[in-house]
């Protein structure tokens, strides 16, 4: 799936901080690019926690969609999240 939704994706950068790759045509699950150099696995798996439950919020509002999430900045705060992801649902709506 992961491939699947590399190959046949739509990118949108949002506010400069997360590149986001996603798809409507496969069924919905949300994938992540890290490295090391994000930060330490507590950083890392926090960043991805908080993107889950952005994501679990976004598909209770709108259509489901396939996404995969890449930082472009370190140390993103949640509200940072927030806008980004609110960001990308006025876009995947248009």
């Amino acid at each position: 799936m992961f491939k699947s939704v590399l190959k046949s994706s739509k990118k949108i950068v949002s506010h400069n901080i997360l590149l986001f790759q996603y798809s409507n045509e496969a069924s919905p699950f949300v994938g992540f690019m890290l490295s090391r150099k994000y930060g330490n696995a507590v950083k890392r798996n926090r960043f991805k926690n908080q993107c889950r439950f952005l994501y679990k919020n976004m598909l209770r509002r709108s259509s489901p969609v396939s996404l995969i999430i890449k930082p472009l900045k370190n140390n993103l705060d949640f509200s940072s999240l927030k806008v980004a992801f609110d960001d990308l649902e006025m876009q995947v709506k248009n």
